[in-house]
């Protein structure tokens, strides 16, 4: 049976002696002969078998009512492999919906040949398509109405792309006008399924996910960040201002009275003491100069981006660690936000940072950029 073949037996007695438990129960229920198909499709392992016994005579089995039987057998074998395949496929269904729920993900299925399209319940949902608007490739149409005015282009582009055979799958992000919910963000992929002679996609497949919450989520903290950034920014400031109008004017007044004090005593012992520390003094004030510069450039608020990365670039060069040649190109009045140049402008002074750590003994390096851009390269 195992092994897919048919069993004859006219009567008990024609089995082997290694069945004899198999001849003992036949003569306990009365079974005179007996006939078993095995049920299998296609040559696979049988998943069953039929059996025919007799109980009232014996009977022999011809060839042409065992091939008749074997038909009533493949009959039975084929549905129930029917059955088996459908129930396979119905948890199959069932697995793929419970995890396209969980992923709240929506389906549609684009025939372009025959100008029909399926969509599912959850993307009838996320898109806002009314019934009226389900036949032939009406979803496709309401879809591409209700596309946000400023990224309908870029997304018509990434499907003509696809279309036209360069592309095979596409994966984007979009706004989308729902009609009562409003402007939604929809993270949107596909893939052509089957192509024409031309290469053309007849037949398109695609998921969409709707992912507002999770753009809201992105937003909320960049907007925490800039935030932060901003507060940071305005302690350094305030530390700045401190150290410029309050610090270094009293090392100020501090090295002229050294310095006086080094004028009444010229020629004598203490003269090259007060000198010493008045240079002292100069010294350290510069450095808190330098400092106060570094925790908030003035500059970049006053002439913009360019000339405070040229500013900054020709301070480093004055304390001598490294030759730096600036070449910026001007930036027009309000190309750079406020925070982005900010940033460009820390992000630059912590390349010129890296730079002097790295190549060391001072060696010539050049600065260039191009409008918002600052690159450190090697000599």
């Amino acid at each position: 049976m195992l092994a897919g073949r048919t069993v004859a037996i006219c009567t008990p007695d024609d089995l082997p002696a290694e069945a004899e438990v198999d001849r003992e129960s036949a003569r306990r229920t009365g079974i005179l002969s007996n006939l078993t198909l095995p049920l299998a499709v296609g040559g696979a392992q049988p998943i069953g078998a039929i059996a025919l016994s007799t109980l009232h005579a014996r009977r022999v089995w011809s060839d042409e009512l065992v091939k008749r039987l074997q038909l009533v057998a493949a009959v039975l074998a084929n549905a129930l492999a029917r059955r088996r395949a459908d129930e396979a496929l119905q948890q199959s269904e069932a697995r793929l919906e419970a995890g396209a729920a969980l992923a709240d993900l929506a389906f549609y299925e684009a025939d372009l040949g025959a100008g029909t399209m399926y969509v599912d319940a959850r993307l009838r949902d996320i898109c806002g398509i009314p019934p009226e608007r389900l036949e032939g490739l009406e979803p496709l149409d309401f879809w591409i109405e209700h596309l946000h005015p400023d990224d309908r282009q870029r997304v018509l582009d990434s499907r003509e792309q696809m279309q036209a055979g360069a592309l095979d799958r596409v994966s984007i992000e979009y706004r989308y006008l729902h009609p009562t919910r409003g402007e939604r963000w929809i993270h949107h992929a596909r893939r052509a399924a089957a192509r024409d002679a031309a290469g053309r996609p007849i037949r398109t497949l695609g998921v969409l996910r709707d992912v507002t919450d999770v753009k809201r989520a992105e937003e909320e903290l960049r907007s925490l960040s800039r935030r932060l950034i901003r507060a940071q920014e305005e302690e350094r400031a305030l530390l700045a201002r401190e150290l410029h109008d309050d610090v270094t004017q009293r090392l100020a007044v501090m090295a002229i009275d050294v310095g006086r004090a080094e004028i009444a005593a010229a020629g004598g012992a203490q003269a090259e003491t007060m000198k010493a520390v008045r240079e002292g003094l100069v010294r350290l004030s510069e450095d808190i100069h330098s400092l106060a510069y570094q925790l908030h450039p003035s500059v970049l608020e006053e002439l913009g981006l360019a000339e405070a990365l040229r500013a900054e670039c020709e301070r480093r060069a004055r304390q001598g660690k490294v030759a730096l040649s600036p070449v910026l190109e001007p930036v027009a009045a309000g190309a750079v936000g406020r925070d982005a140049a900010l940033c460009l402008y820390r992000v630059a002074q912590e390349a010129i940072n890296n730079v002097i750590r790295t190549h060391a003994p001072p060696r010539r390096t050049s600065c260039s950029g191009r409008w918002i851009a600052v690159c450190c390269s090697r000599p």
